[in-house]
């Protein structure tokens, strides 16, 4: 868990902040960003993204196995048959007008963070106007509504389905043609291929992990840590 600073916070804060870390990994409801989004986007909301990038990664080999043994190898046969050699995992990598790279993607929950490595994966460059990241955001969450925005379904509000709407309410798809054809894998496959039961354990083990997330990095309280921009945190 996250260290929490005793001297500048009085105990009050302190024990709020406990109350509402616990609270939230046992209702597992945060209708925000993670309150270290929430400070990233305090400082470069308000710049404009002058370039979007696309990656999309092959899942990583553990997680692979570990699926396809959670569904008794159902997972391998909705590969084959939708066609795919793997399913992959998309995120976007925007620059900013300053100059910093900010890594933005779902998992169990919304992660933005600086990001200064070089991206792995096939890349679709997007052809895109000037956007305050701050507006992007903004219109995908009008969009897709609270709920859908800010919670995570593995297999029908997944990582693809994060981006693709991204692109959708900023209007970029239209003007960016094979873009959805990159972003979407049919993951309907998936909903007739695997069993209900092994549906809900994916659901339950990503629904556990952001309760987790909750708790060690905070609900909706959360005391100011400064930023380090130099080291992506993935």
């Amino acid at each position: 868990m996250e260290d929490i600073d005793l001297e500048g916070e009085g105990l009050f804060d302190v024990l709020r902040n406990i109350k509402d870390r616990f609270t939230g990994f046992i209702t597992g409801k945060r209708d925000d960003y993670p309150p270290k989004v929430r400070d990233l986007l305090a400082r470069y909301g308000s710049n404009q993204v002058t370039n979007i990038t696309i990656y999309r990664d092959p899942l990583q080999t553990a997680v692979d196995l570990a699926v396809n043994a959670l569904s008794l190898g159902k997972f391998n046969q909705a590969k084959q048959k939708g066609g795919y050699d793997t399913f992959f995992h998309l995120y976007m990598i925007v620059k900013l007008d300053n100059g910093v790279n900010l890594r933005i993607e779902k998992n169990e929950v919304i992660n933005i963070e600086v990001f200064n490595e070089t991206p792995k994966g096939q890349q679709f460059n997007v052809v895109s106007q000037p956007i305050v990241l701050n507006d992007m955001l903004n219109k995908t969450k009008e969009g897709m509504g609270e709920q859908l925005f800010y919670y995570y379904d593995p297999i029908t509000n997944n990582c693809q389905v994060f981006i693709l709407s991204i692109m959708k309410f900023n209007n970029l798809l239209n003007s960016n043609k094979g873009l959805q054809e990159f972003i979407l894998q049919d993951t309907k496959i998936l909903q007739d291929t695997l069993n209900k039961s092994t549906q809900k354990g994916m659901k339950l083990t990503t629904d556990l992990a952001r309760r987790f997330n909750i708790l060690i990095h905070g609900k909706g309280f959360e005391f100011n840590d400064d930023l380090d921009t130099t080291e992506n945190i993935i």
